[in-house]
């Protein structure tokens, strides 16, 4: 079984991570050209007969992964260079080798790959003039050719030589359709350098681990989609499904889970008149229905059912759970479980007004990050999440200039005002996709107008440092606390749009 650094490096490699994308400004994508660059290195040393040094096939292996970290993070804005890469992706997928473990020999090789480029420019002036487009242009934004202080500070480095001959792999590794050992094949290796690095790195990855960039987005935007999560963790869409699918067909029982219907008008039953295609600029838009539409008694939501479930249990807050651990990162702390539920907005389900999901937990724990799991695809036609973005916070935190504040009304929605002047993007996400968002973001969704299911699992959690609110918050909802009712409403807000029944 291979290590959790390994797995990472794997989603981060594959189409769910950066590496499936083009190599930036070059013919073959940032995959193929790392796996191009190790071959080279490997074959170097053979071709010598000297000993692999497997410091420098791994440091070519993942000498890119910089730029994978950011394309994974979503981090648009940071593709400084003209198009052409991450800024400062060496320091990037430096620090990222650390944190899983690699020694920190691979990590110094990763790192100075970019200024062995600006050395060579310095020395060599042919070296600048075979240099590619993309190359030249991403120089630009890397310091330029090195002064002659810089260059003699750099050739006192004991690995200089090393630094020159990784980045004659790098320039080599652009072959459109090279055939080359895939990534598997430098799993051992990888294996190898992580345990002989315990002692030196301290560092073990046991979960799936944040990049930097991601940290960083999402505490800039307030959320972060991880398409790669549940994959890494070994789990399908389908076995997702399989789980919601049997939640689905618990009959409600008094004092444990929690059941919602409502009624809805199944795209397929609205008369010719109210068909309608949602466009770019229809922002919560919903097909108009009329007295003669046929309602019909749909389930819209289960809650409070991890303690039924193993499996969901597991996925939620196990010892291995990877939605736990992730949250954990992004609090800086252990997290807690606070909430679950299914929202399943089948054909026809309505939407939820903007909100935010702290003030409806009445007052429980200040803190709360939700971690949506996409069991169908979501897309703008059955309703996706519509998120603004940026660092939100209670409304008495308006004195710090970096968190942005909303008024709420008594049904517990944004205002207008506060909703209209808020710029909302549609996240579509795939089956499978993990999207992260904080408590105080302001959200909505509008209705199901597909003739397809648009299922997500919503955990919430809070810093264990605020408690373990988990059985309080259903006790209240069970006991009817602020005038809470299953039959009448679905949460301590009016946020949601549907007509609820029993």
């Amino acid at each position: 079984q291979m290590s959790t650094s390994f797995n990472r490096i794997k989603v981060l490699f594959g189409d769910l991570g950066g590496g499936s994308s083009d190599y930036i400004g070059e013919p073959v994508s940032i995959s193929a050209h790392s796996l191009q660059a190790a071959n080279l290195a490997s074959k170097y040393f053979y071709s010598r007969n000297e000993p692999l040094d497997e410091e420098m096939v791994l440091a070519s292996l993942l000498h890119d992964i910089g730029h994978m970290i950011g394309i994974e993070a979503g981090c648009k804005e940071e593709f400084q260079m003209e198009n052409c890469g991450i800024s400062n992706h060496e320091k990037i997928g430096a620090e990222f080798a650390s944190k899983l473990g690699f020694s920190l020999r691979v990590a110094d090789l990763i790192q100075n790959h970019v200024s062995a480029k600006r050395y060579l420019c310095y020395k060599k002036i042919e070296y600048y003039d075979k240099l590619s487009d993309a190359s030249k242009t991403t120089l630009r934004h890397q310091g330029g050719p090195m002064s002659a202080e810089e260059a003699l500070a750099f050739e006192k480095h004991a690995d200089f030589n090393n630094y020159l001959q990784m980045r004659s792999f790098d320039e080599a590794a652009k072959i459109i359709g090279e055939v080359v050992p895939d990534l598997d094949s430098y799993a051992p290796m990888i294996e190898r350098n992580i345990l002989l690095s315990k002692s030196e790195t301290g560092n073990e990855s046991t979960t799936y681990i944040l990049s930097q960039m991601q940290l960083q987005f999402y505490e800039s935007h307030g959320y972060l989609k991880v398409p790669n999560l549940l994959q890494f963790d070994g789990l399908t869409p389908t076995t997702i499904q399989q789980w919601v699918a049997e939640v689905a067909t618990w009959i409600p029982t008094p004092g444990k889970w929690l059941s919602h219907y409502e009624l809805v008008t199944p795209p397929t039953l609205l008369p010719p008149s109210s068909c309608a295609t949602k466009s770019d600029s229809d922002e919560g838009f919903s097909p108009p229905q009329t007295p003669n539409c046929q309602k019909v008694k749909v389930l819209c939501r289960n809650e409070n059912f991890v303690d039924y479930h193993s499996q969901l249990s597991e996925l939620a807050r196990g010892p291995n759970s990877g939605l736990l651990s992730v949250v954990a990162q992004l609090f800086g702390e252990p997290a807690t479980l606070f909430k679950e539920k299914i929202n399943y907005k089948l054909p026809g389900g309505n939407g939820f007004a903007a909100h935010q999901d702290t003030p409806a937990y009445i007052g429980l724990a200040q803190d709360h990050i939700t971690a949506m799991v996409a069991v169908d695809e979501a897309t703008r036609l059955n309703g996706c999440l519509q998120l603004t973005s940026g660092r939100f916070g209670p409304k008495n935190s308006s004195s710090d200039g970096f968190i942005q504040t909303v008024s709420l009304t008594s049904a517990g929605v944004l205002c207008a005002e506060d909703e209209a002047r808020l710029k909302f993007e549609h996240i579509p996400c795939d089956a499978g996709d993990v999207l992260l968002f904080s408590g105080y973001l302001p959200h909505r969704s509008s209705s199901n107008d597909s003739d397809h299911s648009r299922r997500a699992i919503f955990f919430t959690y809070n810093p264990s440092s605020q408690g373990d609110h988990h059985s309080a918050y259903y006790a209240a909802k069970h006991a009817g606390v602020n005038g809470f009712h299953g039959a009448k409403n679905i949460s301590f807000v009016q946020d949601f749009l549907g007509e609820i029944v029993e």
